[in-house]
């Protein structure tokens, strides 16, 4: 598991620690990190857009309820 966790990978990668690294792995496992943090970054919305729709939604919400009182 020393060479999946990331942290532990980059050490394995560097030979910080006499141990029982595989650097190929540690480089696998760091790849794939930065990856999945790429698709996230990519698909994460815009905040701009998430807060316009929430003071939308919020000004709707206000306005329904002073024409019901």
């Amino acid at each position: 598991m020393t060479d999946v966790y990331p942290v532990t990978a980059g050490l394995g990668i560097i030979s910080y620690a006499q141990g029982a690294y595989n650097p190929a792995i540690g480089c696998i496992s760091l790849i794939l990190m930065i990856l999945v943090t790429a698709i996230l970054i990519f698909y994460t919305p815009d905040y701009d857009k998430i807060m316009s729709s929430v003071l939308k939604d919020s000004t709707k919400q206000k306005e329904t309820t002073k024409g019901m009182v």
